[in-house]
């Protein structure tokens, strides 16, 4: 009898019947719910199996319609965040801080480019956010893109900026995670939410700028150990440039833990997701998420199905992505 790991069938069956009904509640306008004052706040019973809440919409097409914002949320910063994370994490440990040397306009124009992105994040975004005036932050961030390329052309010229010299990109990195890692994530939302109002993409930003942290320091700790591996000095024996190691043979062996860390990220936001929409931050009244379904039961302590369905909801949907992240590092590490 084989001892190999397996998936458990529940977890999947579990995510993949959620996945179905973001998709059914995506193309189907029939399973959103209406509001209904004559239905304020009715229990479980016939014609609304589920009860209603205090708008009237029935319970049962709220947490139908409610699977969309959440898990969507949820997936989309976390793909992000990874992204974010698998990069600077993988990068700064297969370079180091002694392998990469750059031209001092380089750094020159790193910079340049750094003050425009904390500008565009800082001040521009929240101004066309607030406005609406889409255009002048396009036309805006063009006008600063074309600066940086004027002073990158113009900084080309002097030759005392030629001088090569080495990038410490794994200490810089390292510092940039642990500022990140000591940032309650809530706390920057709701602040950003008395700036610039909170929808659905903005929030996916917000997340996935604050929870890559976890994912790059775990891909940093394998590639400290991949890049130390006796085929990563042979390929730079035979030849190959660094960024052919880098992507052909580093990269691959180092991100085996990904899908498992993305599993735990996506169940963490989720909770993170439903935490704001119970306080009320970045939806409106005629939002429905299973978080804001559950802050209907602070209007009516009596409604108790408006905390009991969507906390089952949530509680089903993060574990079934542990068990499913559990199962996949158990399959990652038998075949290591």
């Amino acid at each position: 009898m084989s001892n190999k790991p397996t998936f458990r069938w529940w977890p999947l069956a579990m995510l993949g019947a959620i996945l179905a009904v973001v998709v059914l509640t995506w193309f189907f306008d029939g399973l959103k719910p209406e509001l209904r004052l004559d239905m304020r706040s009715l229990p479980p019973g016939a014609g609304h199996w589920l009860g209603a809440d205090t708008l009237g919409r029935d319970v049962w097409l709220s947490i139908l319609a409610g699977s969309q914002r959440s898990i969507l949320v949820s997936i989309g910063a976390a793909l992000i965040g990874g992204s974010i994370g698998v990069g600077l994490g993988s990068v700064a440990a297969f370079f180091g801080n002694d392998r990469l040397r750059f031209t001092l306009r380089t750094y020159l124009a790193a910079l340049l480019l750094l003050v425009v992105f904390v500008y565009s994040i800082a001040v521009l975004w929240p101004t066309v956010s607030s406005t609406g005036h889409v255009f002048v932050g396009v036309y805006t961030l063009l006008a600063l893109t074309v600066f940086v390329a004027i002073c990158w052309l113009l900084l080309r010229r002097f030759n005392l900026l030629r001088s090569r010299i080495t990038f410490p990109l794994d200490t810089i990195t390292q510092r940039f995670i642990e500022v990140i890692s000591v940032i309650p994530r809530l706390y920057l939302i709701v602040a950003f939410a008395m700036i610039i109002p909170i929808n659905m993409f903005t929030l996916i930003v917000l997340f996935a700028v604050t929870s890559w942290d976890v994912m790059a320091r775990m891909v940093r700790a394998e590639m400290l150990k991949v890049r130390e591996m006796t085929y990563i000095e042979s390929a730079r024996i035979i030849g190959l440039s660094e960024p052919k190691v880098f992507f052909r043979h580093a990269l691959p062996n180092a991100i085996g833990p990904v899908a498992t860390q993305v599993c735990f990220t996506i169940s963490g936001l989720l909770i993170a997701e439903a935490t704001l929409s119970f306080i009320g931050v970045g939806v409106s009244p005629e939002t429905v998420s299973w978080g804001s379904i559950i802050h209907g039961y602070l209007e009516n302590l009596q409604a108790w199905w408006l905390a009991v369905f969507p906390g089952i909801c949530i509680y089903l949907t993060v574990i079934s992505l542990h068990a499913l992240g559990n199962d996949l590092d158990r399959v990652y590490h038998s075949k290591h």
